[in-house]
This record gives structure tokens, C-alpha cells and sequence, in this order.
């Protein structure tokens, strides 16, 4: 499946959670969501790292295209891509009805979020368990003491002892000559 193919999935799929979420939220707690929240709510497929996704206010889902290669599209489609509309409902529900008399717990994974998520027969856990792979790959470079010894520096303190910032001793030796970047 390409990406494109997995994008419009991961927005159809969106689409028809919001509908039947807002339609149950609004049966069960006789509340106001407007059509608005789900005819204008942005997709972001930029998030990367450990999150599975991420629900910005009531207008924005996004989601992460990299946990989604590694463990596959309808792993995530049944199970991230409901919980972050439920949390999009739920704020949606907190946003809109404003002063009423009735008060709920609108917390991120508190009373409201677990009955529309347990409405829609799912399980209403909050963390997943995807494979999810390195965000970042440390960088080292090796540098020569002046005792003929080597040491690895990061790539910030390489950077601050090649412009001249700091200057970096290892047990009392200053380091005196870069060598290469370690692989």
C-alpha cells in the first residue's frame, strides 16, 4: 500500500469514527457538536517518534506514518485512529457546551474519552504497543588525546571543540586532533 493509498484510509477512517462518535456523544449526554468539527478537521501525517497519535484540540489529527509501516495499516486503523477521535469528541464536546450546568470529566483519558471510546466497542487504553523505530541516531567522532589515546565525543561536544568553545580533557589529558567520524 502506498502512502497516498494509507493517507486517504487513515482520513476515511477519521471521518467515519468522528460521525459515529458525535452522534453518540450527542444521544448520550444531550449535547451540541456541530457538523463543523468533522467537515474541518486538518490531517497531519508528520508526527514521528513513540506517540501513535496526536489530537490538537478539536481540529487536528495527526498521525504517524512510521509506526504505521512498521506494524501495518489495519492494526492502527482499529486501534489509533479511534482513540485520537474520541479524544477530538470529547474536546469538541468540552468546547461547545460551555456553561452548561452539567459538569464532566473532559480529561485527556478520564470519564467522557473511555464511554465514547467503550459507546463505540473498543477498549478504552490509553499507550499502545506498537514497534516503533529509533528517533534519533547518535552521532560519534573519534578524537586523539595527547597521550596517544583516543576518546569519542558526541556530535555537541564535537562541535564545540572544533569551533573553539570548549575546550574537552579526558581524566586530566586534553583532547588535541579529530580523527574521524565513528560509523
Amino acid at each position: 500500500m502506498t502512502e497516498r493509498h494509507v493517507t486517504l484510509r487513515l482520513i476515511e477512517e477519521s471521518i467515519e469514527w468522528l460521525t459515529v462518535m458525535r452522534e453518540q456523544a450527542m444521544k448520550r449526554w444531550n449535547v451540541d457538536i456541530p457538523q463543523s468539527v468533522i467537515d474541518n478537521i486538518a490531517f497531519d501525517f508528520s508526527l514521528r517518534g513513540k506517540n501513535g497519535g496526536q489530537a490538537y484540540g478539536y481540529m487536528k489529527l495527526r498521525y504517524n506514518l512510521d509506526i504505521i509501516k512498521l506494524n501495518g495499516a489495519d492494526a492502527y486503523c482499529k486501534r489509533t485512529v479511534p482513540h485520537e477521535c474520541a479524544h477530538i469528541i470529547q474536546k469538541a464536546m468540552a468546547n461547545y457546551n460551555r456553561g452548561t450546568e452539567r459538569t464532566l470529566d473532559y480529561s485527556s483519558h478520564g470519564y467522557v474519552w473511555k464511554t465514547i471510546m467503550r459507546g463505540a466497542g473498543l477498549e478504552s487504553s490509553r499507550c499502545h504497543n506498537y514497534k516503533t523505530a529509533p528517533v534519533r541516531t547518535t552521532r560519534k567522532f573519534l578524537w586523539a588525546m595527547s597521550n596517544g589515546q583516543t576518546v569519542e565525543l558526541t556530535s555537541i561536544r564535537h562541535k564545540r571543540q572544533i569551533s573553539g568553545e570548549k575546550n574537552y580533557y579526558c581524566n586530566g589529558v586534553k583532547l588535541t586532533e579529530f580523527i574521524k567520524e565513528v560509523k
